[in-house]
């Protein structure tokens, strides 16, 4: 195209200026199309997902994580909030929200979450175990959608839209107790008696008609629970677990104010992995005395330098100039020659060392015989 307005039409304009243009009419994207197109059955399939909220409680503003569960044709809600949500307490959410309901479907759609997917994504993902039984014992089973396309829960992200705009607004709360009290409430008594959509669908009445095509859940279900206290550690951990560098961050502002300022510049740079990098000072910092650590870093810190290689090179560059000593000096307690044990090693004899003196020498070694 940039040849042809060249030279069959004498346009003389630059390669980045049309790319520009084409972004803007949308001609160098591909058009965005929806995941797919599943139809709205009844008993098909229920849909979950969190959403972060900072709300006052009692005057003081606390972040929380909200959960919410959708049953998809007749649009009932199940809502409460959690100040840490993990997989424990999913499993805790969906025992109370199908309970109250008596009733699941077959599908639980879900985004790509590692609280119930292990690995894989979309249609490919493959559950944790522990999640996978979890589903099995209520009769239902968890499908990720595809990457990037929350649309297929469109339900779900249009509830959380409603939380927003309908319930937070005008309300006050003591307390989490106030608040999932009152959620309760506004999901399970107020949203269901109100019509949705422009049908004007009522969830309560549209339920009566998909229960027909749900599984029927006995009360008696055991409730999810933790192991007791007292138990042995669990011998292997996740390999991609984020391990805390707050004990290293700790040490090493303690050296010196330099390199905490340092440390402070280095965690500002954008695009950089904390914890490895804090990690990975620190240890750079064990291979070497505290003066020339310190002289280094702060070297570093006077040319805005971020790469910690670069760190090692400037010390390498003081050792070579003789300012430095790569290796921290021992600490030797000078008095140990007034110990016992070195003064009652003092008066022993020498040992007898005559059959070295008269070892073979190796010609191809250059050193001298001893």
């Amino acid at each position: 195209m940039h040849e042809k307005l060249r030279e069959e039409h004498g346009l003389q304009i630059t390669y980045s200026t049309l790319t520009r243009w084409m972004r803007k009419l949308g001609l160098s994207l591909p058009p965005t199309t929806r995941c797919e197109r599943v139809p709205d059955e009844p008993g098909a399939e229920m849909q979950h997902d969190t959403s972060p909220y900072k709300i006052p409680l009692g005057g003081v503003t606390t972040k929380l994580q909200a959960s919410l569960l959708y049953l998809r044709y007749s649009k009932r809600r199940y809502l409460q909030f959690y100040r840490v949500f993990d997989r424990f307490r999913m499993k805790c959410f969906l025992h109370r929200a199908l309970l109250h309901w008596a009733y699941v479907p077959k599908l639980c759609v879900i985004d790509n979450t590692n609280l119930a997917r292990l690995r894989g994504l979309g249609s490919r993902a493959v559950m944790v175990p522990e999640m996978e039984a979890f589903a099995k014992s209520y009769g239902f089973a968890f499908l990720c959608h595809a990457p990037k396309h929350p649309d297929r829960k469109a339900g779900e992200e249009r509830s959380f839209h409603t939380v927003e705009t309908n319930f937070l607004p005008g309300r006050s709360f003591e307390n989490l107790e106030d608040l999932n009290r009152q959620a309760l409430e506004w999901s399970t008594v107020r949203m269901e008696q109100r019509p949705q959509g422009k049908a004007g669908l009522i969830p309560a009445q549209a339920f009566e008609h998909e229960r027909h095509f749900l599984q029927a859940l006995t009360p008696h279900l055991p409730a999810p629970y933790l192991l007791p206290l007292g138990q042995p550690a669990p011998r292997y951990q996740p390999h991609h677990r984020k391990a805390s560098s707050l004990e290293e961050e700790k040490r090493l502002r303690a050296m010196a104010q330099e390199i905490s300022a340092y440390v402070d510049f280095l965690l500002k740079s954008p695009g950089l992995q904390r914890h490895q990098c804090l990690r990975r000072l620190f240890a750079i910092s064990r291979r070497m005395s505290p003066e020339l650590f310190l002289c280094s870093a702060r070297r570093a810190h006077r040319y805005r330098i971020t790469c910690l290689d670069t760190l090692e090179r400037i010390a390498r560059l003081y050792l070579a100039e003789g300012q430095g000593e790569l290796f921290p000096s021992p600490a030797v307690d000078e008095g140990f020659r007034d110990r016992p044990t070195y003064q009652e090693g003092a008066l022993t004899d020498l040992p007898d060392l005559s059959q070295y003196d008269t070892s073979s020498h190796d010609p191809d070694d250059p050193r001298p015989p001893a």
